[in-house]
């Protein structure tokens, strides 16, 4: 029986820090019926660059990563897609179309292989995992993929207006969410002891001034925050607060301790431009039986109320602090919407949808 071929086309490079399309291609890899093949955003844009494309496979994962230039600015749409048919006929010829039951493009990413060529037969699906809306090529590739995918059902209806295969699948979960040590964790108490934590960039969408506000006003209480600066923002007035504890980058599962550890996950976006996301790291904390104070949705609205709580100011969150803690968590519901969402789970439906 013929494999399928599936290239995971990603606006994230490959890393320590795994994001949802990461966790798409480790899960889909996991499958000997699939040849995964993970696409590095372009390197750089240069008439002086090679644009023969580097292969790199990743035995641990049994998938190939892809790095690669190209020769024009993508910009243009014109000139993107010339860059798009050179990359597509160079992935053709590498992994030999032919040999495989399948071929489909998994794309995470709104820049690139904007059309694909018919007489190749290639299935895409099109995975809007935040609101890609305002991007340049958004609704052509909507227009013309095979399936459509949405993270939050608030996407839905704008794209079912261009592509009636249009379905909502929620973030995933797979086993490596879960993995913690109690000893770590007990270690991290008593070091740390973490009550707020904050996972995730810091970028044009964070509130800083809540996070000002709960260092200043819980002086008692531990904010740890983990995640890249991707802004402009001195944080050295917020992360030399003796209350607060700042680490830039950290991956699972060594992130399940510190957030185990901790009380309260917060989620702070500014109500103006939040893009229309749906956070991944509400389901890092939900794993870990931590209830998630949020400034916006988070796609889960079952868990409204029960382990995932709203504010819409600093006074509803001190409300919200004063009112609960881990252990008014109740975790039987996370359980229940967590085994749900499983990525072996959610690419069933998916491929269900498209094949």
């Amino acid at each position: 029986m013929k494999r399928k071929l599936i290239f995971i086309i990603s606006n994230e490079p490959w890393s320590d820090i795994k994001l949802s399309k990461h966790h798409y291609a480790i899960a889909l890899a996991k499958n000997e019926d699939y040849c995964v093949c993970f696409i590095n955003p372009v390197g750089k844009y240069s008439p002086f660059s090679s644009f023969a494309p580097r292969f790199n496979l990743l035995n641990d994962e049994q998938l190939t990563i892809v790095d690669y230039n190209q020769l024009l600015p993508y910009r243009n749409k014109v000139f993107t897609k010339i860059n798009d048919r050179i990359m597509f006929n160079k992935l053709k010829s590498h992994f030999n179309f032919n040999k495989f039951s399948d071929v489909i493009f998994w794309q995470f990413d709104s820049f690139r292989f904007i059309k694909l060529p018919k007489r190749d037969k290639v299935k895409r699906i099109y995975h809007v995992a935040d609101s890609l809306i305002v991007t340049k090529f958004d609704a052509e590739i909507a227009k013309l993929a095979d399936l459509v995918v949405c993270t939050n059902k608030n996407f839905v209806a704008n794209y079912l207006r261009v592509n009636a295969n249009t379905i909502h699948v929620p973030h995933g979960v797979s086993a490596v969410f879960f993995e913690k040590s109690s000893l770590v964790i007990q270690k991290i108490k008593e070091e740390i002891n973490p009550f707020f934590i904050l996972i995730g960039s810091l970028n044009m969408h964070t509130d800083f001034e809540l996070l000002y506000k709960i260092a200043e006003k819980y002086e008692d209480k531990t904010l740890l925050i983990i995640g890249p600066n991707k802004t402009q923002n001195n944080l050295t007035p917020l992360i030399t607060k003796q209350n607060v504890v700042y680490m830039e980058r950290m991956d699972l599962p060594k992130l399940n301790n510190y957030i185990a550890a901790s009380s309260v996950g917060i989620i702070p976006y500014l109500d103006e431009n939040n893009n229309g996301r749906t956070p991944l790291k509400t389901i890092n904390y939900l794993t870990q039986g931590v209830p998630v104070f949020s400034s916006i949705p988070t796609g889960i609205p079952d868990l409204s109320e029960k382990s995932i709580f709203y504010y819409a100011n600093f006074q509803d969150f001190q409300v919200l602090t004063d009112r609960y803690g881990k252990d008014e968590c109740t975790n039987d519901y996370n359980a229940a919407y967590l085994k749900s969402i499983k990525y072996s789970n959610l690419i069933d439906i998916i491929l269900k949808h498209l094949l």
